[in-house]
């Protein structure tokens, strides 16, 4: 009975988050593309979901209904940092980051399949080794979140951080962008969506007896372990049909493929996402979701490296096309 408890809300949980990210496109490399000289539309929507998942997370920790969620990821520095850089470039060869395979699947993107080959790969390799440094600095639970630190009431300094960032999204200036895809919320509509989906997320996981929300990371290598997470393998899998009714209600479901070049980058990018989140403890949804919402010191940290990573490997690839090009117009 449990484990169909897990099962249920684990699917629950997936189909809600899936179809969240997909009407957003949620993804953390274009989030932080053009900042700070502008304030992309899917960062406002990310920041927007981050602030509403601090809030519900506040009220349902403060509500102790479901003591095994984890209040806190541990605060491991040297992996949280090397995981991030790693996470960025993956995010940037893929173009996609490790939830984006699987909601980009459900919207018909087949060749997603390659970078989730990678990806499961790059999880598997993770799982069998320990990172150096990997004990970390601080514990998991409440005293590894910024009000732990502080020695303050969890609320203390969520609610007003949320309040502020919240104002301040909706005073500061639009810059100007690209359209929006046919089938992408705005910001406003769309963050408050993704939050709550987060938060549902999070008390379905707490019915089910999970300690943890939304994340990609680890379920492979948890089969390979022979302790399969029920709850994270069903929500991940319910990550695709979750995306492809978002798709199919919004009349833009379609079958997309890619060349040669694109596949190898998919694969690659993939293995970088999932040997990143492993070495990071969590993915852009584990840390870049739902550790940011818990104030994790460690996902906040992750969040900086994966923008280094970002930058980083937008700057190798740019000069990496450029002189492939160059040889090419040598040769030809």
């Amino acid at each position: 009975m449990a484990d169909m408890l897990l099962l249920v809300t684990g699917v629950g949980a997936g189909l809600a988050m899936g179809y969240a990210l997909q009407r957003t496109k949620l993804a953390l490399h274009g989030s932080f593309a053009g900042l700070p000289d502008r304030i992309p539309r899917v960062f406002r929507t990310w920041l927007l979901a981050v602030m509403i998942g601090v809030l519900g997370l506040t009220a349902v920790f403060a509500s102790d209904m479901w003591p095994q969620l984890s209040r806190g990821l541990p605060f491991r520095p040297l992996p949280n940092i090397v995981g991030g850089l790693l996470l960025g470039f993956g995010m940037v060869l893929a173009v996609t980051t490790a939830s984006g395979l699987f909601y980009n699947l459900g919207s018909g993107a087949v060749t997603c399949l390659v970078g989730l080959v990678g990806f499961m790969a790059g999880d598997a390799i993770g799982g069998w080794f320990e990172f150096p440094g990997d004990k970390g600095v601080l514990a998991a639970g409440e005293g590894a979140t910024l009000p732990g630190v502080l020695d303050v009431p969890h609320w203390s300094v969520a609610v007003p951080l949320a309040v502020v960032v919240i104002l301040a999204l909706a005073f500061w200036p639009v810059s100007p962008e690209a359209p929006r895809a046919r089938d992408q919320l705005g910001w406003v509509v769309g963050g408050t969506v993704l939050g709550l989906a987060l938060v549902g997320a999070w008390i379905l996981a707490g019915v089910g007896g999970h300690d943890f929300g939304p994340n990609t990371e680890g379920f492979v290598s948890s089969l390979i372990r022979g302790q399969p997470d029920e709850w994270e393998g069903s929500f991940v899998v319910a990550l695709i049909p979750g995306a492809a009714a978002a798709a199919l209600l919004a009349s833009s479901w379609s079958l997309s493929r890619a060349h040669a070049g694109r596949l190898l980058r998919l694969f690659v990018g993939g293995l970088l996402l999932g040997l990143g989140g492993q070495i990071a403890g969590g993915c852009n949804l584990g840390h870049g979701l739902s550790g940011v919402a818990q104030l994790s010191l460690s996902s906040w940290l992750v969040v900086a490296a994966i923008v280094g990573g970002i930058m980083g490997g937008r700057r190798v690839l740019t000069v990496t096309e450029a002189e492939l090009h160059e040889m090419g117009d040598r040769l030809g």
